[in-house]
């Protein structure tokens, strides 16, 4: 899962089983650290007799670039100028 720019921490994951009396755990590892990790989901059916697990990994956004550009004429008043994202 790729997180947005604005992302300030990993979003916390909730499992709910449609059967409840199914087990499930949701543990979420190296998280600790900012924008990475991982949420490792388990769900074991209610007799115990099949078990899945599914891992949700967390992806920091990443600026590949950033291009200025000066002002494309003099001004006395305010500069002009753009800045696009790569």
């Amino acid at each position: 899962m790729n997180l947005p720019v604005s992302a300030k921490s990993n979003p916390k994951v909730q499992v709910f089983a449609k059967d409840t009396a199914a087990k499930v755990t949701v543990e979420q590892k190296n998280c600790e650290n900012g924008l990475v990790g991982k949420a490792v989901i388990t769900i074991i059916s209610a007799d115990g007799a099949r078990a899945k697990t599914v891992t949700v990994n967390f992806n920091a956004a990443t600026l590949n670039g950033l291009k200025l550009s000066g002002p494309t004429r003099p001004s006395t008043n305010s500069m002009s100028g753009s800045i696009s994202m790569v």
